[in-house]
């Protein structure tokens, strides 16, 4: 069919013909909005999941409906290494420019203006943003960011009351902020709530499965309480279910007068598991190879194949490239040891046996570091997992168990038997563990009294106390073509 008439769209963040499956999410937005604008306190839902859920989809949606009710809407992709009080500065800045053109309000909106200046010149150094006006002193620049990040939303947050309206600031990407920025930017929240100002903040980014607060470090009963109880806001995205999927996929085909017959549907619903993007992706190739106006299963088959190979030779290899070799290797043996998608162990101990780690410590250090960079989910009860409990992994992403069965990872580790009855050298002892001294403990906690296999600390490689000679050649590869810390 004519791809110029293809109602899929399987960009980053563009916005689908069917919003499938996630009205609950919006209508709980919708609410939040209403209650602002009638006075009452709320929070926004901060939308966490894996790539392709369809975030920054909704995120944009959220935009989308309080721009509609009138609100004031700023938004910005985090960037890493861009401080918070920078992109602060910027949405504040457009903002209050918006707000400028109202003229009613036009002292009120100069004060804020002055307030921002304020804030820029303490909080914000190297963003250069025109404001012609005097700054007030004494407002926001005392140089305490937490404080001077309340003070500057709570003079926008009451300029848009007088004006009977509400702001939005909206990040993308707020995974890659630092936890104590994200701790200053729930403490200002916080403030324009006790105050009964219409202003709210929402997010997206790539929170690991089993930290919902993302890349805090630090154990939850040294959190703030306002901080604490801020993390009931963040909403995990779960792929679609089966009549989300169809629905994703019948509703942009029939806008163009073309179905699917039913085997070609169930096909299609089976192979993308519910992923958001994959169904775009999915959609747009079945509109490329079928003649229409009816999808038959060939023309499912077809596009299959073709989607395979297109994330086996570019998607995936760019999803795992600061992989180490081992973690490959772990990776490549979960997608040969899942069931219908998921590994599940009876204990630490039978994770350590069957992902070839040894011991607790290293189940800990090698989970934590790829559930950081979401490309695997963790299944299990609340609170920590102790060392004879049970849990699940699962790769992040469909088709990826595929992939690893298939081509083994871009290493070419297939995981499945070890010529020679040889195993490939496991993480042992702590002291052989790469990476930095304060390892993540939130994943595997022994019980109180417990023995911990593994005592004592990570050594600090890179010139660091702990280092030695021997450093071992896949972290030297490692290093070589490391990510960025998230």
């Amino acid at each position: 069919m004519d791809l110029r008439n293809s109602p899929y769209v399987p960009g980053a963040g563009t916005r689908p013909v069917a919003l499938a499956g996630r009205d609950d999410i919006i209508e709980r937005f919708d609410v939040t909005l209403s209650r602002l604008e009638a006075g009452r306190a709320d929070t926004a839902p901060l939308i966490m999941g894996a790539r392709g859920s369809g975030k920054t989809v909704l995120l944009n949606e959220f935009g989308a409906m309080a721009k509609k009710r009138g609100w004031f809407v700023a938004s910005e992709e985090v960037i890493p290494n861009t401080p918070l009080s920078s992109l602060i500065a910027v949405l504040a800045h457009e903002v209050l420019l918006e707000m400028s053109t109202r003229h009613r309000v036009a002292a009120n909106v100069r004060r804020a203006l002055g307030v921002l200046k304020a804030f820029t010149a303490v909080s914000a150094l190297g963003v250069s943003l025109s404001i012609d006006v005097d700054a007030v002193r004494g407002t926001a620049d005392t140089g305490l960011f937490s404080r001077d990040l309340r003070r500057l939303f709570t003079e926008i947050g009451e300029v848009a009351k007088e004006q009977s309206v509400g702001v939005v600031f909206s990040l993308d990407e707020i995974h890659t902020l630092e936890s104590d920025e994200l701790s200053d930017l729930n403490s200002a929240m916080h403030r324009t709530a006790q105050l009964g100002l219409p202003v709210v903040f929402i997010g997206a980014g790539l929170f690991p499965s089993w930290q919902q607060a993302g890349r805090i470090k630090q154990s939850p009963l040294r959190l703030s309480s306002y901080v604490a109880r801020m993390e009931t806001s963040f909403v995990r995205l779960k792929p679609l279910d089966s009549a989300a999927s169809r629905e994703a996929f019948t509703a942009p085909a029939l806008s163009e007068g073309v179905d699917f017959s039913d085997a070609a549907l169930d096909e299609a619903v089976q192979f993308c598991q519910g992923n958001s993007w994959l169904i775009q992706l999915m959609g747009a190739e079945v509109w490329e190879v079928s003649s229409g106006p009816t999808i038959a299963l060939f023309d499912v088959q077809v596009a299959s194949d073709r989607v395979r190979q297109k994330l086996n030779q570019w998607f995936f290899p760019r999803l795992t490239r600061g992989c180490t070799d081992k973690e490959l290797e772990i990776l490549a043996l979960i997608a040969n040891g899942s069931h219908h998608g998921i590994m599940n162990f009876d204990s630490v101990s039978d994770c350590a046996n069957s992902l070839q780690l040894d011991g607790a410590w290293a189940v800990r250090y090698a989970l934590t570091e790829l559930a950081k960079r979401d490309l695997i989910e963790l299944e299990y009860t609340d609170g920590p997992i102790y060392d004879n409990d049970g849990f699940g992994v699962r790769l992040s992403v469909p088709m990826m168990d595929d992939y690893f069965r298939t081509t083994g990872g871009i290493f070419g580790f297939s995981a499945v038997h070890h010529t020679n009855n040889e195993k490939s050298e496991p993480y042992s002892r702590p002291s052989e563990l790469p990476g930095k001294s304060n390892v993540p403990r939130e994943l595997v906690t022994p019980r109180p009294g417990a023995g911990r296999d593994g005592e004592g600390q990570l050594p600090a490689w890179r010139g660091r106390p702990g280092r030695t000679k021997e450093e071992p050649a896949a972290m030297r590869l490692r290093h070589r073509r490391r990510l960025p810390q998230r």
